[in-house]
């Protein structure tokens, strides 16, 4: 929760008022298919990235009046990480498979 919504909610908080100082800018996070289709043994990362995407629409309608867009990017396809890692072999072995 702390990365993926506090860290957020503190970035917009700090970055609204220039934004809206400066009449322009745009909101936009990096989400995953967690928060759209949650699975087994990820709850916390679900009910965060779900957060997040709440957080992202909400403070595009609290500042719709500047026609800021608020857009959630999620990633293109799965994101190497250790949890991954425990189920998909090694991330270091799947990285080097793409580059080469």
């Amino acid at each position: 929760m702390n990365l993926n919504v506090r860290a957020a909610f503190h970035i917009l908080r700090a970055a609204i008022p220039h934004m809206r100082n400066q009449r322009r800018g745009s909101i936009g996070a990096m989400g995953s298919r967690a928060g759209a289709e949650p699975a087994a043994d990820i709850a916390a990362d679900s009910a965060s990235k779900a957060a997040l995407v709440s957080l992202v629409r909400t403070a595009a309608l609290e500042n719709r009046d500047l026609g800021w867009p608020g857009s959630r990017v999620p990633p293109l396809g799965s994101v190497p990480s250790p949890k991954s890692d425990q189920k998909k072999g090694s991330c270091a072995k799947r990285l080097l498979s793409v580059i080469l």
